[in-house]
């Protein structure tokens, strides 16, 4: 996975072995490279007390940690299932209705 954010200064790049940022970390390269220098600078990833566990035991771990912690967001809460329930079912019906995106059918 390759992912290159450019600004006015400069740019970012994210590499990761796997196309999923998300779930895995380690490989990651975050590089910065401001305009009109010709060294790119390293970001280091940040590391924490959950750095060595397996993937992606690290990312529910944080989730668990700052439930518990009574941390406000971060991680979905019980109106963020509501919205992809709705979602869910909303495509559900759609496709039961045979109903596009936009309300209009859709042939088969």
């Amino acid at each position: 996975m390759v992912w290159v954010i450019y600004g006015e200064k400069g740019e970012i790049r994210i590499t990761n072995p796997i196309s999923m940022l998300d779930i895995m970390h380690a490989g990651v390269q975050i590089k910065l490279r401001e305009f009109g220098k010709k060294e790119v600078e390293e970001i280091e990833v940040p590391k924490d007390h959950m750095t060595d566990l397996a993937h992606p035991s690290q990312n529910v771990g944080r989730i668990y940690e700052a439930y518990a912690e009574g941390k406000e967001g971060g991680y979905p809460d019980w109106k963020v299932a509501m919205r992809r329930h709705k979602l869910i079912e909303e495509m559900w019906r759609r496709s039961d209705a045979k109903e596009g995106a936009f309300g209009q059918a859709v042939p088969h």
